[in-house]
């Protein structure tokens, strides 16, 4: 679960694009100029470093999105689970029963007793594959870089207030934990949250 907190607020960012207000003065001193061309990775470097594309030192808005339904998909998908819910606590013994004779791995075939029709449960069975990413609100977010990291500050999410993005050790760090990126990512044909 925190890879996947992780992981959404990674897709929040990047979705938003992370537009930034950097300094456009043609104005700089010469000692400027070459401290920010040292501070900078190399071309070689940025291509081994994909999150560069997206964040760019500085501050914007992002949209904080998070995988859910549309409005009237939910409320269908609502009212079927509290249906199924209510039944099933009224038949908790067989319930109990049918569970105990599953297939592991596999998903309970469909009974009345489920309290729903045999289409209603196929919708349940099959509602990841009408999930898409929602945009719940927006949040300031400030990227500044130090040294061999880029650090993003949102301060008015609930959750992660601080993503750091180690370039030189190819990691994200959270409070929930340290991901290490091992390549591209390619989503598989069936990601339909995302998309490919």
């Amino acid at each position: 679960m925190k890879k996947i907190i992780v992981f959404m607020m990674l897709v929040f960012i990047i979705i938003a694009g992370c537009s930034n207000k950097s300094d456009t003065s043609t104005e700089k001193t010469g000692a400027e100029t070459k401290e920010k061309q040292e501070k900078s990775l190399s071309n070689e470097q940025a291509s081994k470093q994909p999150v560069l594309k997206y964040l760019k030192e500085g501050s914007s808005n992002a949209y904080i999105k998070t995988p859910g339904f549309g409005p009237d998909k939910a409320s269908k998908i609502n009212a079927i689970t509290k249906k199924m819910q209510k039944s099933i606590a009224d038949k908790r013994e067989w319930f109990e029963t049918y569970v105990s004779k599953a297939k592991k791995g596999e998903p309970l075939p469909y009974h009345s007793n489920f309290g729903i029709t045999k289409e209603e449960y196929g919708i349940l069975l099959d509602m990841q594959n009408h999930m898409k990413l929602i945009k719940t609100r927006e949040t300031p977010i400030t990227i500044k870089e130090k040294g061999d990291q880029l650090i993003l500050t949102a301060e008015k999410t609930k959750t992660l207030k601080t993503i750091t993005f180690d370039l030189k050790n190819n990691t994200v760090k959270t409070d929930f934990g340290t991901l290490k990126y091992d390549g591209k990512i390619k989503p598989s044909k069936g990601q339909t949250v995302t998309g490919e």
